[in-house]
């Protein structure tokens, strides 16, 4: 697992903590990681979440952005799936 970095930014989100997100680091390389809902990659665990509408238009809030991984590693992979 990445020990400091690789998260997932969703940087036009309005909340900025969950329970499994972080405070956004304003010294962050990339903009899209500075601001919005960031969560921090656990191992064994993934993230989920709708890129669509329920009427089939693209989400804007999902726009999202894979932060650089400053200590360890970090493994993605995707997968797709249509209701």
């Amino acid at each position: 697992a990445a020990d400091r970095g690789g998260h997932t930014a969703f940087p036009r989100s309005t909340s900025s903590t969950t329970d499994f997100g972080i405070e956004p680091d304003p010294e962050e390389q990339l903009e899209e990681c500075r601001h919005g809902l960031i969560v921090k990659p656990k191992a064994g665990q993934a993230l989920m979440f709708y890129n669509r509408l329920p009427e089939g238009q693209l989400d804007p809030m999902s726009q999202h952005a894979g932060c650089p991984t400053q200590e360890g590693e970090k493994f993605a992979a995707n997968g797709f799936t249509w209701d």
